[in-house]
């Protein structure tokens, strides 16, 4: 089949800084300047008032961050207008203060809105890569309104907006511009105790010019973003908070929903209530043990609602802060599908159903987390660990029968969640190894009602990678086992669910077996990049064995495939006659089964032009091939 999308004229207004990720890790197109490095200084017997207003002797006395290079639209000239930030740190936290300077302070663009939402307007931004291994990092900004972003970065450009720090900022407008006062509690922060240099960079944004400088500048058309930051120096005597956390809660609610009134299980207004804590402990300076005991997560935002009329499940986001935090420290070294950890299969809502004859049913929404607990952190010496585990409640429903007999039928079995991560970084972060494996298991009844549930799951499995010629190129790769233990019902029901579809009759090189009680199956990944400059280059092959599974604790959409990806683009940043930058690129893709069938296949090429008012231009084509 053919489709040709080509937009002639796909105008955009003008967008906020913080871009995409894609954007995040731009770049100065070759402009290589020595690193760059600020001095923080210590407060000793003096205050800082987070007020925006920069008026503390401790501030004047500090050392300038300044000479900011842009980003866009011009990689590697001068900002168009004049940004100071300076750095303070105490024995609680990180103080940065800003003076963005600006020729026409009532052209500044500073509209309120929600917290982490990056809207058009002038924004100033704090990045620190605390564990200084150029992978990891915590970024800080506001709007001359005060509105609040944080993101954590992992995998250099990967970052996470839903996790949210308890920090302070202030702000202020006057004649030269606008200021910006931060205070960072270090227990915010993951570090290493006695580490005097952490990496360091500064954003600002210019919405009526979307021009956006950094201090220690990004390679922009790259993939480099926590990578490309500065030092910061001076930190003497740092030291992690052994700190003890605890935060026990009551939560008390009243529930009123329609209903049917001849539903013996209906009440018009029912009483909630929930008793829980959660801890959290430093172990070492490197290591934090958080734990979670019959936690409540009613207050989360909702996931919105979905009209899925296809076979296969739908992927929804974590939104829990408890599995939010430290969730960088899980994942593999480079980005990849499916993911083998995912966290929305602990406290899911129950896979049994209510019996056939059932006239009136309650089902509990969720399963209940009896509790979880994990340890995670990195050490000096650049060692990544990560353990979890959590314990899910048995859930039952009750039902009514249509002679009015009442009974009660279980929907989901005891289960334990297990996860370990072990990774280590060489070479100053240019190479990674790792290795995961995750673990379930369940309870089942003896009854054998759930016995359409595996009884265990396993997933082990390693990946890493390495970037050389100076961080230009990079290959990574990894491999990943399943095996599923259960029933001969359980197994069968995987074998023939919309995933694996092992048995169709007219696909010849699958192994289907009804009777089969074990199954196991396998995931490859192997990638190559050209990270930098003008000309990039992606490219990737993978295989995912019919049997491979990891549904369980993780999340995959389908199985038996042999698939490569390619892509190749052409980015100019520079300022031309014409337009602010222009980018053009070419893809190919390829999915065959592991009997030989092409699955779908096809080509693109697809191009955009930012035109000297902002707006934007972009066309493309593609052709799947039948």
């Amino acid at each position: 089949m053919r489709t040709l999308a080509l937009v002639a004229l796909a105008v955009l207004l003008p967008r906020a800084s913080a871009r995409s990720q894609q954007d995040s890790p731009a770049a100065t197109n070759g402009v290589a300047l020595p690193p760059r490095v600020i001095e923080a200084a210590r407060l000793a017997d003096s205050r800082v008032e987070i007020d925006g207003h920069l008026d503390e002797p401790a501030w004047s006395a500090a050392q300038e961050a300044t000479d900011f290079l842009q980003f866009q639209p011009n990689p590697g000239a001068p900002a168009s207008q004049r940004t100071v930030a300076r750095v303070l740190y105490d024995d609680g936290g990180i103080y940065v203060a800003a003076r963005l300077f600006d020729s026409d302070p009532s052209a500044l663009i500073a509209r309120l809105a929600r917290r982490d939402e990056q809207v058009f307007s002038d924004w100033f931004y704090v990045l620190l890569d605390s564990y200084h291994d150029r992978r990891t990092g915590f970024a800080f900004g506001v709007n001359p309104r005060g509105v609040k972003v944080d993101l954590q970065y992992s995998e250099d450009v990967r970052p996470d907006a839903g996790w949210d720090a308890v920090w302070d900022v202030a702000t202020a407008v006057d004649a030269e511009g606008w200021t910006a006062e931060f205070r960072i509690p270090l227990s915010q922060l993951r570090f290493s105790a006695g580490a005097a240099t952490w990496g360091v960079n500064f954003r600002r944004h210019i919405a009526r010019l979307d021009e956006i400088s950094d201090w220690s500048p990004v390679p922009r058309g790259g993939t480099a973003f926590v990578s490309a930051a500065g030092e910061l120096t001076g930190l003497s005597d740092l030291k992690p908070r052994q700190r003890l956390e605890v935060q026990p809660y009551v939560l008390t609610g009243v529930r009123q929903v329609p209903g049917d009134i001849a539903d013996p299980f209906y009440r018009p207004t029912e009483l909630t209530g929930t008793l829980g804590a959660d801890l959290k402990y430093g172990v070492t300076s490197d290591l934090t043990l958080s734990l979670t005991l019959n936690p409540d997560f009613g207050q989360v935002e909702a996931d919105p609602s979905v009209v899925n009329l296809s076979g296969f499940e739908t992927f929804f986001p974590e939104r829990r802060p408890f599995f939010l935090e430290g969730a960088e420290i899980f994942r593999p070294t480079f980005p990849q599908f499916p993911a083998m950890f995912h966290t929305r299969r602990i406290g899911r809502p129950p896979q049994g159903s209510s019996p056939n004859d059932a006239a009136y049913a309650e089902m509990p929404e969720a399963t209940t987390i009896l509790g979880a607990g994990k340890l995670t952190g990195k050490t000096a010496a650049g060692w990544s660990i990560g353990v979890f585990d959590a314990v899910t409640a048995a859930e039952h429903l009750r039902y009514v029968d249509p002679l009015g007999l009442r009974g009660s039928a279980p929907v989901e079995p005891l289960t334990n969640y297990g996860v370990l991560r072990v990774a280590r970084d060489y070479s100053r972060g240019q190479t990674i190894l790792g290795a995961l494996a995750t673990t379930t298991h369940r309870a089942l009844p003896a009854t054998g009602e759930l016995d359409f549930l595996p009884e265990a799951a396993y997933v082990v499995g390693a990946d890493g990678l390495r970037r050389f010629g100076g961080g230009r190129y990079e290959i990574a790769g990894s491999l990943f086992g399943s095996r599923v233990l259960g029933s001969a019902a359980a197994i069968d029901r995987i074998q023939r669910n919309a995933v694996h579809r092992l048995q169709r009759p007219d696909a010849t090189h699958l192994d289907y077996d009804p009777t089969r009680t074990v199954l196991d199956g396998y995931n490859a990944n192997l990638n190559f990049q050209k990270r930098t400059g003008h000309l990039r280059l992606y490219s990737e092959v993978r295989a995912r064995s019919p049997g491979f599974e990891a549904n369980d604790l993780g999340y995959l959409g389908r199985a038996d495939q042999i698939s490569s990806n390619a892509r190749l683009w052409y980015d100019q940043f520079r300022p031309g006659r014409w337009f602010r930058s222009w980018q053009l690129n070419v893809s190919s893709w390829g999915n065959w089964s592991f009997g030989g069938e092409r699955q779908w296949t096809g080509v693109a090429m697809w191009g955009n032009a930012q035109l000297k008012n902002f707006w934007t231009v972009m066309g493309g084509t593609d052709h799947s091939f039948a």
